[in-house]
């Protein structure tokens, strides 16, 4: 189900994670790399959430040319080293929109979020692209539990 879209004040973020191409639904690949990656150095303490920013539209990019990155979000002091690359979002308010049950859902979110409610809220939009936050795991819960929260950056 996609919800509703709240504004809430949001502090600024870090994401660290591995770059990605191709299908949006290949991305757990990606993710295992990043989770192994954490386990290793044994830096799951330091990991606040996981996290995905999606650069492409999916009805105007072909499936191998879709570019994204599989993050989690972590603190300053949470080392970075290759092949891990660093985003930042700023503190800011956010467009927040949660969406529950299969990731298949999102693409549809996404659009309804920036081409339904964005040009009829008023709101502008910082030239950052959205990201979005896992709130349960699919190890932990049914495909229909699934919640992801999207956040879109408003100046």
């Amino acid at each position: 189900m996609i919800g509703q879209v709240y504004i809430r004040e949001l502090e600024g973020a870090r994401l660290v994670g591995l770059s990605h191409r191709g299908p949006y639904d290949t991305l757990e690949d990606t993710f295992a790399r990043l989770f192994s990656f954490i386990e290793e150095r044994v830096l799951w303490g330091q990991v606040k959430a996981v996290a995905a920013v999606g650069y492409d539209d999916v009805r105007v990019t072909a499936p191998d040319q879709l570019r994204a990155h599989a993050c989690v979000v972590v603190a300053d002091d949470f080392p970075r080293e290759a092949p891990l690359e660093e985003l930042r979002y700023p503190s800011a308010r956010y467009a927040v929109m949660e969406v529950s049950g299969d990731y298949s859902q999102l693409s549809k979110a996404y659009h309804r979020l920036l081409e339904d409610w964005l040009p009829a809220s008023g709101e502008a939009r910082r030239d950052i692209c959205p990201y979005e936050v896992y709130l349960n795991s699919p190890e932990a819960v049914e495909p229909g539990e699934l919640r992801t929260e999207i956040r879109l950056a408003l100046i």
